[in-house]
């Protein structure tokens, strides 16, 4: 299988094609329609963040299709070790495991509970064979996250500004510059 290549159109913010650019935009549009946009600030706020929950998804399925092709991997290198077989028929066993064909999910069972393994065993080796991958993974997934959080937390500042009636731009020089003039008196015995 060839990978697309990376470019407008890769995790970095392009359109997605088929069932994954249709999902994205119902989020999208669920995100925008629980977010309500009243004006053009908050549609970039909401826009930031249905693109940060987006990625996202993207990087938690990267993450959870590393791990099962990996996991097809530990199962290959397992049967090549333990189970008496051709290559033709391992490879055959450990397709047909991977799509969740039941007569192939018992027969390396058992065959991993002969050697006092199970599944879980398999996934443990999966992991530990791609942590480099998952911890990239990770970072992005994390940044994606808190961009996300910042968005929400920006349009919360921005509706309480409003709400305020005070606008998030630069305050008033003047009052600010009476206020600085005010705290260079000497304080008045008034009290």
């Amino acid at each position: 299988m060839s990978r697309p290549a990376r470019g407008a159109d890769s995790i970095n913010g392009g359109a997605l094609p088929g069932a994954w650019g249709d999902e994205a935009e119902g989020n999208d549009r669920q995100v925008k329609a629980a977010l309500k946009p009243r004006d053009r600030i908050e549609e970039m706020y909401a826009e930031d963040l249905a693109h940060s929950d987006r990625q996202t998804t993207i990087l938690r399925r990267a993450t959870s299709h590393v791990i099962a092709a990996r996991q097809g991997q530990a199962l290959y290198n397992f049967l090549a070790e333990h189970h008496p077989a051709n290559d033709v028929d391992r490879v055959a066993l450990v397709e047909r495991w991977s799509r969740g064909d039941l007569k192939a999910r018992a027969e390396v069972a058992a065959v991993l509970k002969e050697a006092g393994l199970n599944e879980f065993c398999l996934e443990a080796e999966a992991v530990l064979d791609s942590l480099s991958t998952l911890l990239v993974l990770e970072q992005l997934q994390s940044s994606k996250v808190a961009r996300r959080d910042r968005a929400l937390a920006g349009l919360a500042f921005y509706r309480r500004m409003q709400t305020q009636g005070q606008r998030p731009a630069q305050p008033d020089r003047d009052a600010v510059a009476s206020d600085v003039l005010r705290l260079r008196e000497p304080p008045s015995n008034d009290h």
